[in-house]
């Protein structure tokens, strides 16, 4: 057994059964072709077919979308409920590709947010975490349309920065240079004892 296949596994917590009954309860849709699909293959054709209702219907979107090159131009015309529409296509698109995720040390990492949701539906598993679900429930508010987009004001976003030191950021130009001449330091030690 894989490590893919370990992970479909993994039940998904007390948190994540709720978030999920509430993204089922406001997407009854969705929540259809989740419970009558067999396998994710049935997930992804039965969500493509409903989305690209919707794509058909937004003019931009479906330009944007079906663009060999999109341009700044089409990406301007965009409204906020496109950009989910874009989303979901893109994992459908995208679905089942595997890649290597840094994060996990190179572990091999598959993307498919929707067969995660057909297994936490079906099987109760698949491990998705709270986080996933709340971004999957504003997902589908935004391709409804309940939500607005938020830009932040200069000044927040001002303040955020404020928060964090930049990489230019005198004291943090120090510690990168310390810790490569400590990095150096190692790898001398390492040549000289002939461990490289």
């Amino acid at each position: 057994m894989n490590e893919i296949e370990k992970l479909d596994r993994i039940a998904i917590n007390v948190e994540s059964h709720k978030l999920l009954k509430k993204l089922l309860n406001e997407n009854p849709e969705l929540e259809e072709i989740l419970r009558s699909s067999k396998n994710e293959t049935e997930v992804v054709v039965g969500v493509r077919h409903w989305i690209e209702k919707s794509l058909k219907d937004r003019e931009n979107a479906f330009e944007f979308y079906h663009a060999s090159h999109p341009t700044r131009e089409l990406f301007d015309k965009l409204e906020w409920r496109d950009y989910a529409i874009i989303r979901i296509l893109d994992y459908i698109d995208h679905a089942g590709i595997e890649y290597p995720d840094l994060n996990l040390r190179g572990e091999i990492a598959v993307s498919n947010p929707l067969r995660l949701i057909w297994l936490a539906v079906n099987k109760g598993t698949g491990g998705a975490k709270p986080g996933f679900f709340i971004d999957m429930i504003q997902l589908f508010r935004q391709l409804r349309g309940e939500t607005r987009k938020h830009t932040p004001t200069r000044e927040l976003v001002e303040e955020w920065m404020e928060r964090y030191p930049s990489g230019l950021d005198a004291r943090i130009v120090q510690l990168r240079e310390e810790n490569k001449l400590r990095i150096i330091k190692i790898l001398i030690k390492k040549i000289d004892s002939k461990q490289i």
